[in-house]
């Protein structure tokens, strides 16, 4: 029985030839290699000057990491494997994605050491082969005693064009380095590759070349489609007669064609790929005797009318599938431009064409439709490269699998949680139906409650450091409060204040002042501490500041105060100051519509000592860091954590601690 056979040569001595060559030939597990064929992948890179150890590491690490790349993607598991040739394609475009890439990212590499590079991409999948090349590795089929070329040289650095057929019985596949020909005569490689099986025709090769394998560099691929277990095996080839051969050219109008045989003259040809689909056209086989009579004729005008019915029927929903077909490759097509320009932007750094490309993308995933599992598998995986870039643009990290610290349940069952904060390693947690206090040191790692009892304080909203033996905050009744940690005592805390009613949404302790967002009155109030207490308050924000949306505010000197818009205003010596705030993709929970349960649940901070501004969006799974100027620096998501509800940044901005619902988790930030 015929079947596909594939061998291999590779030599490479870069000191010796100034190139450097690999060659990876797949050998994927079972269900792997029945789902998407044997992957080949040729690679040699010509130096500029002499190499040296340093020029030949980078370049295998180079190669290496090509290899795997394109690897990688190819046996993905979420690949459908349901159009090899659809799916190359892909392959290959994200490979040029990818080089034009290095190019940027290893420009000293590139531009000192390469003068230019040759690629292969081959995947063999029964007996179709799928293959294209970047630069001069040549691809040849040999039938009958010649050898045809199959493709012109590719002078681009990129993928332009894909080959692909079925190889017909007996026929060799032969892609090579141009120099194989300088040792060997075209008749010599025809009549090993016929004559041998190709694993001993390779070995014969490399033992010819014997004395010069230090100093050469040579890539060779052979592929067969023969029962070679009726080749002979001898180890030596008698000479033949010699025969002049001569290569045919193949016009370049042919290239992108599939292999196959010509039935009648028995060369090889390449046939175009036909893309739409064909329209079978209604043919009526049965044979129609002559009957007399006016009502067989109205009987035969009727079924003629019937069958043209049928005919108009049949190829108005063959021609609509035709359209349908088109429009869904037409918007794949899009699809993988939009997707290659947008690579490119990402690389180059232009928000504005990113986000451009961005909609553009969204625009069409929504149109593709849905009918099928191959529409349905080819919408998820764009949707899929859409979101990795999406996140990469805006520097979204997910993180999965987190393991607590501590369950509070452990302590308290009917444990709930309020908030967190910390005084070193002392981590304070709040219950706000009881007005538990909650004690975990992250040292020793031991967790108590601290306090239990609540008299003449009403439910706890929120707590923040004061000093280094205190907690101050507001209950539900927008009364302060304070708990002192070496009595552990809860107790309220009166403030003079000249407003008969207010609306404190957030505190913060600052130096020496204390200072209230009241959203009611439009102001920041100012107080200064006291040996018993707080002074007067006084209104810090001059002029006439809108803080009506209000939720959270922190300061470091500055103060940042963030509203229900989504957006963050900075305010410095009384009066705003400029702040521009990135675009932060997805919405902010206050943004989205389907969320309606955002409050309590975002958490702004920094002071004087952080690098960074923090903002905690606990009701889509974020932490958020952005620097003083509002550059989103990095997006922190943890799909796990449904209650996020308190944040702790470490003072060297390393790790990070999150309260969700009754547990605490540490994150590294770095």
């Amino acid at each position: 029985m015929s079947k596909i056979n594939v061998s291999q040569i590779c030599f490479s001595n870069p000191k010796e030839s100034n190139n450097y060559s690999q060659l990876y030939l797949a050998n994927p597990e079972k269900r792997f290699l029945e789902k998407f064929g044997r992957l080949a992948i040729l690679i040699d890179l010509n130096f500029k000057r002499e190499a040296s150890d340093e020029i030949i590491t980078q370049a295998k690490e180079w190669s290496q990491a090509l290899i795997d790349f394109i690897k990688g993607n190819f046996y993905h598991p979420t690949r459908s494997g349901q159009d090899i040739e659809k799916e190359f394609e892909d392959i290959l475009q994200k490979t040029n994605n990818w080089l034009q890439k290095q190019k940027i990212q290893e420009k000293e590499f590139f531009e000192k050491y390469i003068t230019n590079y040759d690629i292969d991409i081959i995947n063999i999948f029964k007996n179709k082969v799928h293959f294209s090349q970047a630069g001069q590795i040549k691809a040849y089929l040999i039938s009958n005693d010649q050898k045809q070329e199959l493709a012109k040289e590719n002078k681009e650095t990129e993928f332009l064009n894909v080959i692909s057929g079925s190889l017909e019985e007996n026929n060799i596949l032969l892609f090579a380095t141009n120099n194989l020909f300088d040792y060997f005569p075209d008749k010599k490689i025809i009549q090993l590759l016929k004559e041998l099986p190709v694993d001993k025709a390779m070995n014969e090769i490399k033992q010819l070349l014997s004395n010069k394998t230090e100093q050469i560099n040579l890539l060779a691929l052979v592929v067969s489609h023969r029962d070679e277990s009726l080749i002979s095996s001898s180890d030596k080839i008698e000479p033949k007669q010699k025969v002049q051969v001569e290569p045919q050219e193949i016009k370049e109008a042919e290239i992108d064609r599939p292999l196959d045989m010509n039935k009648q003259t028995n060369q090889p040809e390449i046939k175009i790929k036909q893309k739409n689909p064909f329209l079978k056209s209604l043919e009526l086989k049965n044979k129609i005797k002559a009957i007399s009579g006016r009502k067989i004729i109205v009987i035969f005008l009727i079924i003629l009318a019937i069958f043209f019915i049928q005919s108009l029927i049949s190829l108005g929903r063959e021609e609509f599938k035709t359209q349908q077909t088109e429009k869904y490759d037409q918007i794949i097509a899009n699809l993988k431009t939009k997707e290659s320009e947008l690579s490119i932007a990402l690389i180059y750094g232009d928000p504005d064409k990113i986000k451009k490309l961005f909609a553009e993308t969204k625009q069409l995933l929504e149109q593709i439709p849905q009918k099928n599992e191959e529409q349905k598998t080819s919408t998820q995986l764009f949707y899929n490269r859409y979101f990795e870039q999406l996140n990469k643009f805006y520097r979204l990290s997910v993180i999965d699998n987190l393991e607590p610290l501590i369950d509070l349940s452990s302590i308290d069952k009917k444990a709930l949680t309020g908030g967190l904060v910390n005084i070193g390693d002392d981590f304070y947690i709040f219950n706000p139906e009881n007005n538990y206090i909650y004690l975990y040191n992250i040292s020793s790692q031991e967790a108590k409650i601290v306090n239990n009892t609540s008299a003449n304080v009403g439910r706890i909203i929120q707590l923040f450091p004061l000093d280094n033996d205190n907690l101050i905050g507001y209950d539900q009744n927008q009364e302060l409060l304070t708990f002192n940690t070496i009595d552990q005592k809860l107790l309220p805390l009166k403030l003079e204040t000249a407003y008969s009613s207010k609306k404190i949404n957030d505190l913060f302790a600052y130096g020496r002042y204390l200072y209230l967002l009241d959203s009611l009155n439009n102001q920041i109030y100012k107080y200064t501490k006291t040996i018993d207490g707080f002074g007067k308050e006084e209104p810090w924000i001059q002029g006439s500041p809108n803080l009506s949306n209000a939720l959270a505010f922190t300061i470091d000197g500055s103060i940042y105060v963030f509203k229900k818009t989504g957006q963050i205003s900075k305010f410095y010596k009384n009066t705003p100051a400029e702040f521009n705030l990135d675009d932060i993709e997805p919405a902010l929970s206050v943004q989205d519509p389907n969320i309606l349960n955002y409050q309590n649940k975002i958490k702004l901070f920094t002071d004087s000592d952080r690098r960074y501004l923090y903002l905690l969006d606990g009701a889509s799974q974020r932490l958020i860091i952005l620097s003083k100027e509002g550059k989103l620096v990095k997006q922190l998501m943890f799909p796990q954590l449904k209650d996020l509800k308190g944040f702790v940044i470490s003072q060297r901005e390393d790790r990070a601690w999150l309260l969700d619902s009754t547990s605490i988790f540490e994150i590294n930030l770095k």
